[in-house]
C-alpha cells in the first residue's frame, strides 16, 4: 500500500517539481543569454554612435555624399535593430536619441544617377572651387543640393520605420510625459527634414511677398501637428514650452510667420476653449500675450526711447529694466557656443567690480534653455561672473529676446544709459571702460603715455 502511494503521488510530484525547476532554470538561462546579447549589442551601437570616419580628400562631392550616406544608413539600421529587439533595455532612451539624431539620418541618394545629372553636379563642383564670391558660392551650393536625386522609396520606408517605433510607445502603458517626448522626437525629425529642404531654396529679395505666402503654407502641416500635440498633452505644462520653441525655430528662418502664429495660439488657448484651464493652455496663453506685446513694442522700437525688457534670472530674481533707471546697464546677449562671449567675461567682471558701486550693472541673457543650465553655471563660476543671468529658452521664459531682436551674431553687447536707452551695440573690449565712464558721468582719465590703458 505504501509503495503504491509513493508511485501514485510522490513520484509525480517530484517530476512536476523537477519540470518546474527546469523551466525556471531555462528561463533564467535564456534571460542571462539575452542580457549578454543586449550588453554586447549596446556596446556595438555606442561605438558606432561615437565613431567618425572622414571621407577621402580626393572624393568628389557625389562620392563624399555617398560615403556619408552609407555610414548614416548603417548607423540608423543598427539603432533601429536595437530598439526593436530590446524595448526593455535601460539604454533604450539613449538609443532613441541616437536614432533620431541628425548623424543617424541618411541622405537617401539614388543608387543610379543619370550621367547628365552627374555631369551637372561635377561642373557645379568646379564652379564652387573657382569662384571667390560668397554669394555665388552659396547659390551654387544650394543648387547642387536641389539637383541631387533622392530615393523617395527608401526615404519613405525610413520615415515609416521611425513612426512604428514611436507608435509602439504611444500604444504602451507608459505615462503621458514619455509619450509626449516620443511624439516630439518624431516632430523634430520631420521639422529638421523640412528645414534642410527650406535652406536650399533661393529667395530673390524682390519676391518678398511671394515668399511670405509660401512660408505660411510650407510650415502649415507642422503647425497643425504642433496644435494636435498641444491638445493631446494639454495637461502637461511643458507642452507650452515646446510650442514656443517651435515658433521661435520656424520664425528664425521665416520671420513673417512669427506674429500670425502667436495670434493663432492666442486664439486656440482663449477662455472659450474647452481646454482653457489645462496647464499647457494657460501657460501658452500667457506666452502668446507676452510675445504679441513684445512684437508690437518692437514695431514701435526707437533707439531714442528706453528699452523695455523683463525676465526672471536663474536665481529667481525678478528683473525689469524700468527698475534700473538711473544706472548704466550692460546687456550681454551670449551663448555657450560662443568662445568670444566667454573670453569677454573676465573683463566684464573687472569692470563690474570697479564701477558697480558707482551705478554700473550687468545683465546676462543666455541664448540656451534649461538643458544648458549646468554648463552655464560652470562658465559663470570659472569666469567669476556674479551678475544676474537669464536662460532665454528656459521653461519659465515667456519671450525669447534673442529671437525677438533677431540676435544671430555673437558676442552681442548693448550698453544702456541711465534713461534705459541703447547708446552702444558693441560695448566690449577696450571700448567698454571709456563708455562706462562717459555714461556714468565720471571725469575722463588723463592719458598716460607710459601706460596707455585705463587703470
Amino acid at each position: 500500500m505504501k509503495n503504491n502511494f509513493n508511485k501514485t503521488f510522490i513520484i509525480p510530484l517530484l517530476l512536476i517539481g523537477l519540470n518546474f525547476s527546469t523551466t525556471i532554470w531555462s528561463q533564467n538561462s535564456a534571460d542571462s543569454v539575452l542580457k549578454v546579447e543586449a550588453d554586447k549589442d549596446w556596446k556595438e551601437l555606442e561605438t558606432v554612435g561615437r565613431s567618425y570616419v572622414a571621407p577621402k580628400e580626393t572624393f568628389t562631392f557625389l562620392e563624399k555624399r555617398r560615403f556619408q550616406d552609407s555610414i548614416a544608413l548603417y548607423k540608423s539600421k543598427k539603432a533601429a535593430a536595437f530598439l526593436n529587439k530590446y524595448p526593455e533595455s535601460p539604454h533604450y532612451n539613449i538609443a532613441l536619441n541616437m536614432y533620431f539624431h541628425s548623424n543617424f539620418q541618411p541622405y537617401f541618394i539614388q543608387d543610379k544617377i543619370q550621367d547628365s545629372i552627374v555631369t551637372v553636379i561635377n561642373n557645379i563642383d568646379i564652379q564652387i572651387k573657382e569662384t571667390t564670391s560668397k554669394e555665388l558660392k552659396s547659390k551654387l551650393f544650394h543648387k547642387r543640393n536641389r539637383i541631387l536625386p533622392i530615393d523617395t522609396n527608401a526615404l519613405e520606408e525610413w520615415l515609416q520605420d521611425g513612426e512604428k517605433i514611436v507608435e509602439k510607445v504611444i500604444k504602451s502603458t507608459n505615462d503621458a510625459e514619455i509619450k509626449k517626448n516620443m511624439e516630439i522626437r518624431l516632430l523634430n525629425r520631420d521639422l529638421k527634414l523640412a528645414y534642410n529642404r527650406y535652406l536650399d531654396l533661393y529667395k530673390d529679395p524682390s519676391e518678398i511677398y511671394y515668399w511670405e505666402q509660401f512660408d505660411m503654407h510650407y510650415w502649415k502641416p507642422l503647425q497643425i501637428r504642433v496644435i494636435t500635440l498641444l491638445n493631446t498633452y494639454s495637461n502637461i505644462e511643458s507642452t507650452a514650452t515646446y510650442v514656443k520653441r517651435f515658433i521661435e525655430y520656424v520664425s528664425n528662418h521665416s520671420p513673417s510667420i512669427k506674429e500670425p502664429y502667436w495670434k493663432d495660439f492666442l486664439k486656440i488657448t482663449n477662455s472659450n476653449s474647452p481646454l482653457a484651464n489645462q496647464p499647457a493652455f494657460k501657460a501658452l496663453h500667457k506666452m502668446a500675450i507676452d510675445n504679441l506685446k513684445a512684437i508690437e513694442a518692437l514695431k514701435l522700437f526707437d533707439d531714442s526711447k528706453p528699452l523695455k525688457m523683463s525676465f526672471t534670472a536663474m536665481d529667481g530674481t525678478k528683473i525689469n529694466l524700468a527698475d534700473m533707471r538711473g544706472k548704466v546697464v550692460l546687456l550681454d546677449l551670449w551663448s555657450i557656443g560662443c568662445p568670444g562671449c566667454i573670453q569677454e567675461m573676465p573683463h566684464f567682471k573687472a569692470m563690474y567690480d570697479k564701477y558697480r558701486d558707482q551705478g554700473f550693472e550687468i545683465l546676462g541673457i543666455v541664448r540656451e534653455g534649461d538643458a544648458a543650465k549646468k554648463r552655464v553655471q560652470k562658465i559663470l563660476k570659472k569666469s567669476g561672473a556674479n551678475w544676474p543671468q537669464h536662460l532665454d529658452k528656459g521653461a519659465g521664459a515667456s519671450v525669447s529676446y534673442h529671437s525677438l531682436y533677431n540676435i544671430t551674431g555673437y558676442p552681442t553687447v548693448w550698453l544702456l544709459d541711465k534713461e534705459g536707452k541703447i547708446v552702444d551695440k558693441h560695448a566690449r573690449g577696450t571700448r567698454l571702460e571709456p563708455l562706462i565712464r562717459k555714461y556714468l558721468g565720471l571725469n575722463k582719465k588723463k592719458f598716460d603715455y607710459r601706460n596707455p590703458s585705463f587703470n
